[in-house]
């Protein structure tokens, strides 16, 4: 991984499949009270963990640690990762099956699969983008790091309320 944009597009990757999972749950779950509030509890979990996933990386950035050597950021990546798998499978056992409701589910469902394919991987693909993070901004101006900084923190997830629901 060589730039910023591939580094922050791991993180921005997560984001989007959780917040758009959570724009079809308040579509498709509208009428089930208890699957749409277990996916909001799963959301609210999973953002938990990806916050301070995001919080620990900009303190590791800030603070001029490498990433890749820290095993409670390498056991926070997991944990982010678990839970917003946790919360993708709920989503995805509570879309209905029927063919009129396809087209969104089936652009979520694709942008899904590879995470389930490659789940083992993504905790060295976390880990490689936040090494590349801290690469950068150890070689940029403080302008610059600041740049990086922001961008960073603009990959937490916004709030399961404030997500739009699907079209």
């Amino acid at each position: 991984m060589d730039s910023l944009q591939e580094a922050e597009g791991v993180l921005k990757r997560e984001r989007d499949l959780a917040e758009s999972g959570a724009g079809l749950l308040k579509v498709y779950a509208r009428d089930d009270a208890g699957a749409r509030s277990r996916g909001q509890l799963l959301y609210d979990q999973a953002k938990a963990a990806s916050d301070e996933l995001i919080d620990r990386l900009l303190l590791a950035v800030r603070n001029n640690d490498d990433p890749g050597r820290s095993p409670a950021l390498r056991s926070l990546m997991s944990e982010a990762l678990e839970r917003r798998s946790s919360f993708t499978k709920h989503v995805e056992n509570s879309l209905p099956r029927s063919q009129g409701t396809r087209s969104a589910i089936a652009a979520w469902l694709g942008l899904l699969e590879p995470t389930k394919i490659a789940a083992d991987m993504m905790v060295p693909l976390l880990i490689e983008a936040g090494v590349t993070i801290w690469k950068l901004w150890r070689e940029r101006s403080a302008l610059q790091r600041e740049g990086i900084l922001a961008r960073l923190a603009a990959q937490k997830w916004r709030a399961f309320v404030d997500v739009p629901d699907a079209q």
